[in-house]
């Protein structure tokens, strides 16, 4: 009896050492280890963002726009912003631009590309992501209802425009 209670107990230890492995891995690859090409960190419907300073519930909904200045997916997709700004009630969007770089930076290549806007100062990881641009729509509660990364193909910005209950121009 007393060997199968030891056997037992060094089967439970390799069993919890194994899993405590197991999970740290799988949170290190999750949270922290380096994505390869085509594997951008998203952030998830539901996650909670925060930006020093932005309070969630002034507006219905935020569309959260990650640029960098120097992305070449960011200057092709300046047109589309365009015309998210233009679409939308500013009373029911609000559309913030983030980024990594300094606000002077980020406003100046935001007025560069005809968009008035007072862009804020953030690490991109903070907002769950790890590319740009990178496109995040969330509620008044500052909660995630959809993300997107990338250079949008034309049926992609439709379902930006859907998501944001706006009739999208490129159907037209």
């Amino acid at each position: 009896m007393s060997r199968l209670k030891v056997a037992l107990d060094a089967v439970v230890s390799v069993s919890i050492v194994v899993a405590a492995v197991a999970i740290t891995w799988v949170a290190y690859r999750q949270y922290s280890a380096p994505r390869g090409p085509g594997k951008p960190l998203v952030p998830s419907p539901g996650t909670l963002i925060e930006i020093p300073g932005v309070k969630w519930a002034d507006a219905r909904r935020s569309l959260i726009v990650v640029i960098k200045p120097g992305c070449p997916y960011c200057d092709e997709s300046m047109p589309f912003y365009r015309k998210v700004l233009e679409s939308r009630a500013p009373d029911r969007l609000r559309v913030l631009f983030v980024g990594p770089a300094n606000r002077d930076s980020l406003d100046g290549y935001l007025s560069q590309r005809g968009i008035a806007s007072d862009p804020i100062q953030v690490p991109i990881r903070s907002l769950f992501a790890s590319a740009t641009p990178t496109i995040i729509l969330v509620d008044t509660n500052g909660r995630v209802e959809k993300a997107w990364v990338g250079l949008l193909s034309v049926s992609r910005q439709c379902d930006v425009f859907t998501a944001l209950n706006l009739s999208c121009p490129a159907a037209s």
